[in-house]
């Protein structure tokens, strides 16, 4: 959604008019790089954060005991 909403702004900027029925011109494109981005960041971000959760519940068991 974000990659179409980039591609939105670059048609207003580029004063592209959508076919009807489009959200932008070339839409695909952006839609593809904002798939690709999220397909790459989203396990890496889930990963990172259950990484940190894990030290933080290691940190926790040590400091009881």
């Amino acid at each position: 959604m974000s990659g179409v909403g980039i591609g939105k702004l670059m048609g207003f900027f580029n004063r592209c008019t959508p076919a009807p029925g489009l959200p932008a011109c070339e839409w695909w494109v952006f839609a593809g790089y904002g798939a690709a981005f999220g397909a790459l960041t989203l396990p890496v971000l889930a990963l990172w954060r259950l990484k940190r959760r894990d030290q933080a519940e290691d940190v926790a068991s040590t400091n009881r005991g």
